[in-house]
């Protein structure tokens, strides 16, 4: 794979990342007792997820207004797309019904936390790993926010 002249991707972290995929599918489809790949995988993702963030934030000195723009811009318009899917399809009685309630807390990543109110929606189970990504986004952008204001 070549590396483009201005690319600041970081080559050996593909590797990483093909790793955590593997442990995710392998924990979806395969039962094994003894090595919870899912979860492994899972918490590989959180680990490149923060360093990354980190080496943005911290190492080449991102505005955390601008990083939040281009994150949210990045990832948001499939997510609005597939929460929309889902909540359609499951007025089909095709799968697990789901309350506007539960699209609209999924809409806004507090899925995670509104699960004790609503209920489960099996359908949006799936991204509670996004929600706990935002929750994350959102407490730095208020210690940022935080930092700067006691900066002036």
């Amino acid at each position: 794979m070549n590396k483009a002249p201005h690319s600041d991707r970081i080559g050996y972290l593909d590797g990483w990342r093909g790793l955590a995929v593997l442990l995710v599918l392998f924990g979806h489809f395969v039962t094994d007792r003894t090595v919870n790949g899912g979860r492994l995988g899972v918490e590989m993702f959180f680990v490149l997820s923060g360093r990354l963030m980190a080496e943005l934030l911290f190492v080449r000195i991102a505005p955390l207004r601008s990083f939040i723009i281009r994150r949210v811009s990045r990832i948001y318009p499939a997510f609005f797309v597939a929460i929309i899917g889902l909540f359609a399809l499951s007025t089909t009685g095709l799968v697990q019904k789901a309350s506007p309630a539960h699209a609209v807390s999924s809409l806004l990543t507090v899925y995670n936390f509104s699960i004790q109110s609503l209920g489960r929606a099996k359908i949006y189970d799936h991204i509670w790993s996004l929600c706990v990504r935002v929750a994350y986004v959102r407490l730095t952008f208020r210690f940022g926010m935080a930092r700067q204001a006691s900066e002036i």
